[in-house]
């Protein structure tokens, strides 16, 4: 096939275009219709937000550990999980008396049982990894706050579904002895009844500290206008970048049409010295699987080595894997359905 350079150069921008665009479509669309930290669709959303009398309690310290007691001891005989977010701490609490995550495996160690231990899990890209472990090669992290010595347990990765670019670790939610309580509580557990009656606790435990208020949403009825939803999470950007794709994909298509009509001279004179239709079409359409392959792969190394960071995730060999598949079948299958179309195989005498 003639034209061979100019059918790699024209798939090789589709790809990196192809390679950005479902990156950026995964990251701002994904957090948005799956549920946090891989929870299941019973799972609720707690809020615990502090309100102005917080500021005049002088008690205020001893009503959060008074609080935490009665969690403790509201949750301690269930089979839930408990999932705390502080946007001002860059700990993640857990407490998991279902070891719901105890099968998810971890680059070193296990994950801590649901106690009032004070133990820790360290993300193996964090600063706190890198300080504790690769540096000192101590077993425990030093609380900044309190100076309390939290034990570490273990060291997870990106594969897990706790992991998150804003916390260096994962915590012992029981375990921390200066544990703030206003922040985000994710609960989950085998049925919806559980985590009603769990939420349903919360509520009755905070209602007679004035200085706290809880609000309960409920993600699984926030997902029900999910079209909705998709389109405020991808922003004016977004949708920019779904009609520039559109477009791009169109000049595409007419510059693969173009190639193919370049090739219709070379398909008669093969038909005429008795080559079948079948083996024509095989044969181009094996000559541009090899360009294909070559084009993707070549948008996943750039991609991987120039334009990742602007994406501020942390991306899997599994994810470029998945790409490149994806974009190689994309490509195979629009040159096909092209090929199919435009008739560009005629038997001589038709």
């Amino acid at each position: 096939m003639a034209n061979r350079m100019i059918l790699f150069v024209f798939s090789f921008i589709f790809s990196l275009a192809f390679v950005y665009f479902v990156s950026y479509l995964y990251f701002g669309i994904n957090p948005f219709v799956r549920n946090p930290y891989a929870l299941s669709d019973h799972y609720m959303e707690v809020t615990v937000n502090p309100t102005l009398e917080i500021s005049t309690k002088k008690n205020g310290g001893e009503n959060a550990r008074e609080i935490l007691e009665k969690l403790y001891n509201a949750l301690k005989e269930k089979e839930v999980t408990l999932i705390y977010d502080d946007i001002d701490s860059v700990g993640l609490g857990l407490f998991d008396p279902r070891d719901y995550f105890g099968n998810n495996p971890l680059v070193e160690g296990t994950i801590f049982p649901a106690n009032r231990e004070a133990l820790v899990i360290l993300r193996n890209d964090s600063y706190s990894f890198k300080k504790n472990r690769e540096e000192k090669e101590i077993e425990y992290l030093i609380n900044n706050a309190d100076g309390q010595k939290l034990k570490i347990t273990g060291i997870y990765d990106q594969t897990h579904p706790l992991h998150n670019e804003a916390h260096e670790y994962v915590y012992n939610f029981f375990g921390k002895q200066n544990q703030n309580i206003t922040g985000y509580y994710f609960i989950d557990a085998d049925s919806r009844q559980i985590v009603e009656s769990v939420v349903t606790s919360f509520q009755k435990i905070f209602k007679p500290y004035d200085e706290y208020v809880v609000s309960v949403t409920d993600k699984g009825v926030a997902k029900e206008n999910l079209i909705e939803l998709v389109v405020n999470s991808l922003g004016t950007v977004g949708i920019i970048m779904i009609i520039a794709f559109i477009i791009l994909l169109f000049n595409l298509s007419l510059i693969y049409v173009m190639l193919l009509f370049n090739e219709k001279k070379n398909i008669h004179i093969h038909l005429l010295f008795g080559a079948t239709g079948k083996r024509i079409f095989l044969k181009y359409a094996k000559e541009a699987v090899v360009i294909f392959l070559l084009s993707a792969l070549l948008a996943i190394l750039i991609y991987s080595l120039f334009l990742s960071s602007l994406m501020n995730q942390t991306l899997t060999l599994s994810f470029y894997l998945n790409i490149f598949l994806a974009n190689v079948a994309f490509l195979s299958l629009l040159w096909i359905l092209l090929f199919l179309i435009g008739r560009f195989i005629q038997e001589p005498g038709r």
